[in-house]
C-alpha cells in the first residue's frame, strides 16, 4: 500500500504505541465520539497522525479496528 495518512485530530490519540479515545474530561458526547470512530473504521490508511501522541506509521488502520473491536 501507498502510503496514506489519517490526520484524526482530537478524535484518536496514541499512548504507548496504541491508539485511544480522548480523555472523559475533553470527550463532551461519548456516543458521538465512538460513531466518528467507527466511521473510521471503514478507511483504508496506514499513517496515523493523531491530535495528541506521537504518529504510528505503519498499519495504523489495524491499530484502530483494535480501539474499534474494544468498543463493542
Amino acid at each position: 500500500m501507498p502510503d496514506i495518512a489519517l490526520f484524526s485530530g482530537d478524535t484518536l490519540r496514541t499512548t504507548n504505541g496504541g491508539v485511544s479515545l480522548p480523555s472523559n474530561y475533553l470527550n463532551f458526547d461519548s456516543k458521538l465520539i465512538r460513531n466518528s470512530v467507527k466511521k473510521l473504521g471503514n478507511l483504508k490508511y496506514n499513517q496515523l497522525y493523531p491530535g495528541h501522541g506521537e504518529p504510528i506509521m505503519n498499519d495504523a488502520d489495524k491499530e484502530v479496528a483494535k480501539l474499534i473491536d474494544s468498543l463493542r
